[in-house]
């Protein structure tokens, strides 16, 4: 991840994440497609702090894949970043032993645009005019993670069950 991403991103609201987590997961593209039945994946990468209380001495630590299913009422295609935010090194180990996955509820978005029922609000805009949105609506880490998408072009409807799963590489 380079110093200008974590730079828009910390300027689209998420400086407080960078400076206080473990580390992050950085999915800079992530793909889906649907008609009925949806799959999508991307690729990572893992980053950890060499010094948990330090604000800027983040390494590369491992790459992810990220695998999305969903089923249910789905049409069209849709490319998101998605960032997580590890809390403490609890969480992150839970991620890298892959005993981490999302699961989603209703959603629709369309270009440059997300509203969704899972509890997801704006919590920010990004460089490229993306809407940021935050699977916890008070903005707190839920069981140690903080996720974060903005969707950068597509246009899904989607009223499904979904699930995200990770994949963790160390490098």
């Amino acid at each position: 991840m380079d110093s200008e991403a974590v730079a828009n991103l910390k300027k689209a609201g998420l400086e407080g994440y960078f400076d206080n987590s473990y580390g992050w997961a950085w999915f800079k593209s992530a793909g889906k497609g649907a008609f009925i039945i949806g799959l999508g994946g991307g690729k990572g990468e893992v980053y950890a702090k060499k010094n948990p209380d330090s604000k800027d001495d983040a390494v590369l630590v491992g790459t992810s894949v990220l695998t999305e299913a969903s089923a249910g009422w789905s049409l069209g295609m849709q490319v998101a970043s998605q960032i997580i935010f590890f809390e403490d090194e609890a969480a992150f180990n839970k991620f890298a032993a892959g005993d981490f996955g999302f699961s989603v509820d209703a959603r629709v978005a369309c270009v440059d645009m997300a509203a969704d029922s899972s509890a997801r609000t704006p919590d920010a805009i990004n460089a490229t005019g993306g809407v940021w949105s935050h699977s916890v609506a008070d903005g707190n880490y839920k069981n140690g993670m903080a996720t974060f998408v903005a969707l950068k072009v597509g246009v899904m409807f989607d009223l499904s069950v979904s699930g995200q799963k990770f994949a963790f590489k160390p490098v």
